[in-house]
């Protein structure tokens, strides 16, 4: 008993120790803002031409406008690799 009494105080420093140690945590990188994702302006003028539509047919207008914008930044990306 007196064996266990002597050891908690011990571990209990070691603890507090040990977690003073421990490195302040770095700031967290922040995360892109939406302006500088190169799809933000694509996706707003998506949003834009889907504005009158509802339901399941904005999202396919959403979709399908999103994916065309895609194939012509790919088809441009081609097309200076190429040039």
């Amino acid at each position: 008993m007196k064996k266990s009494i002597a050891i908690a105080p011990a571990m209990l420093a070691f603890l507090v120790v040990a977690a003073v140690a421990q490195p302040a945590p770095s700031a967290a990188p922040k995360p892109a803002t939406p302006a500088a994702s190169p799809t933000g302006g694509k996706r707003d003028h998506c949003r834009a031409q889907a504005s009158s539509l509802r339901g399941p047919e904005r999202a396919d207008s959403m979709q399908l406008c999103m994916e065309e914008a895609r194939l012509a930044c790919l088809k441009q990306a081609i097309a200076e690799k190429v040039a």
